[in-house]
């Protein structure tokens, strides 16, 4: 049936982070619909009959918060100058993430807003990536031999967060990372106990 009222009287919501484990519930039958398969999941599930792959952009934006009132020593001083924020962003291959973690399925970001989200502006254009750019930088805000800042993100995120902490380590910020359930991410957020968090997940049309 297409529109109206679902024939529905009861939804129940199960919510799991493990991409292997989600997948295998859909094809196993013991969820009715699943809202994420991975890109390489989807002929398996193509080819079984009894099941429909709706391909669709998904309307989000891939989102890395900085807390540095969370960070302390060196990290608290590199995050509180603009000009350390501007050179992680620089720093970071994003078209990378596009590539490797969404198969090419994601656009750059040049703005919170999505492509397909109405107040979407297409005269911005993305920051390019110049890690010389981002040395400089480092190096004209005291920081030339760079710092330590451990990054929070969900287990689901550890794709892209090891690529983040493989880029930014070649301008000399290393990277701890901590993987959490989200929930626990997002608390931690909000209490200012990560000084970086990364927000997952991307799948089909994303934007890092």
């Amino acid at each position: 049936m297409v529109g109206g009222t679902p024939q529905l009287k009861r939804a129940q919501f199960v919510f799991e982070e493990d991409d292997e484990r989600r997948t295998s519930l859909f094809l196993a039958k013991k969820v009715d619909v699943c809202a994420w398969l991975r890109k390489e999941d989807v002929p398996e599930a193509a080819r079984q009959r009894d099941l429909r792959v709706v391909q669709q952009p998904r309307l989000a934006v891939q989102l890395l918060a900085l807390s540095p009132r969370a960070a302390v020593g060196d990290a608290a001083r590199a995050l509180a100058d603009a000009r350390v924020r501007r050179a992680l962003l620089v720093a970071l291959n994003r078209q990378r993430l596009v590539e490797e973690v969404a198969r090419g399925d994601a656009v750059v970001a040049s703005q919170l807003v999505h492509p397909l989200v109405f107040g979407y502006d297409p005269s911005f254009s993305a920051v390019p990536y110049d890690p010389e750019k981002a040395r400089a930088l480092l190096r004209e805000a005291g920081f030339a031999s760079g710092f330590t800042v451990r990054l929070g993100a969900g287990i689901g995120a550890e794709p892209t967060v090891r690529i983040v902490q493989e880029e930014w380590g070649r301008v000399g910020v290393q990277v701890e990372l901590e993987f959490l359930p989200f929930p626990e991410v997002l608390a931690q957020a909000r209490d200012g106990r990560l000084p970086k968090v990364f927000c997952p997940h991307l799948h089909h049309l994303g934007c890092f």
